[in-house]
This record gives C-alpha cells, structure tokens and sequence, in this order.
C-alpha cells in the first residue's frame, strides 16, 4: 500500500526505531540526569503528531498526497525519520542491440506507432478542412444566388421605371429615350456617363 502524508500514527504506522539519544526526550533526560550527566539512550517510543512533509501533490492517494523517497517525519523530541526504500525502482532493462529480448525491434516499432499516430493526424486535418472548404463552397454559392437575385431586380426596376415614368428615361443630350434592349440600358448618344 502507498503511504501518505497523514500516516504518521504512532504505533499504528510508525513503530519504534531502537535506542533514543534525543535529550529532549523526557525518558532520556530523566535517565541522563540519573547517570549525572552522561547521555543515556532510552528506548524509542514514537511521538509523531505531526503529518509527513514533502508528500507527493500530483500523485494523490484518496485525498492527502503520496510519500516519496524525500518525504521526513519530525518526532517531538527532533529526531528525523526518513524514507530508506520507497519500494519504487527505476529498473534499465539491456536487450542485445536494437532487440527487446524477444525479437521485436524496437526502433522499428516506434516508428511504426509514431507514423501510424502521424497518419491519423493527417486525416483528421484533411477532414476538418473538407470541411471548411464545403462550408465555404456553400457560403460562395449563397452569395452569388444572393447576387443575381439582385440583379433581377434592378433589371426589373429599371423597365418598370420607363414604364411608369418616361421622362426620366431620356437622354439630356439628345431628348430620345435610352435603348432598354440593351443591358444595362445605354444613352443613344453613346455617351458613358449618362446612366439611369
């Protein structure tokens, strides 16, 4: 089981580590003064209250932080109890050249997983711009019906208004009435400025 911050329960999780020089200890002050002066350990009787420091952040077990091989417990009495074997090993395994053991090339099979994951990528780009370039399509094709629909409507607009108003329709130069044959209507004098 992982261990976390807040195993730190004397008894239940930390148990005795041995003799206690600690002179802070109440045992070993008491068995100092006894021995008038000369430092005498006592056996270790954990006084943890305190949670671990330096748990894991990222690596959360329930709610409280992993321990890690850099993780420390501070007893009351100052002695420092440390992690020796997390029961974590980073392991290096030696194949022959290029092999896992088993035959299987690894080079070659990284590549294969990368090309295979760099395939995937450029379908799904080809995808999202087929995409694009539908919606477009239909933008372009929506505008140009949008266009000539326009269109229609000023051709419209302009024989209606010879229709209804003839005056308007005559050229200033000459007084006669534009050709309406013609699209857009012209100035019989051909002059280019005159415009409806």
């Amino acid at each position: 089981n992982a261990g976390t911050i807040m195993d730190n329960k004397p008894m239940t999780n930390i148990f005795p580590f041995g003799m206690c020089s600690s002179i802070l200890n109440p045992q070993v002050a008491a068995a100092t003064t006894a021995a008038m002066g000369v430092l005498t350990p006592q056996p270790c009787i954990p006084a943890t209250v305190a949670p671990w420091i330096i748990g894991q952040p990222n690596v959360m077990v329930g709610t409280f932080p992993a321990l890690t091989k850099e993780s420390i417990l501070i007893c009351n009495w100052l002695g420092i109890i440390q992690i020796q074997s997390p029961g974590q090993f980073k392991v290096q395994l030696q194949f022959p050249s290029g092999t896992s053991g088993g035959g299987i090339d690894i080079a070659a099979k990284i590549a294969s997983v990368q090309a295979e994951a760099d395939q995937k990528s450029k379908e799904k780009e080809k995808e999202i711009n087929k995409d694009v370039c539908v919606q477009n399509l239909q933008k372009i094709k929506a505008a140009q019906e949008k266009v000539k629909a326009e269109d229609e409507d000023l051709k419209d607009d302009n024989v209606r208004k010879h229709l209804e108003e003839p005056e308007k329709m005559k050229c200033p130069d000459n007084k006669s009435g534009y050709m309406l044959s013609q699209y857009p209507p012209r100035c019989p004098a051909g002059n280019p400025e005159h415009k409806l």
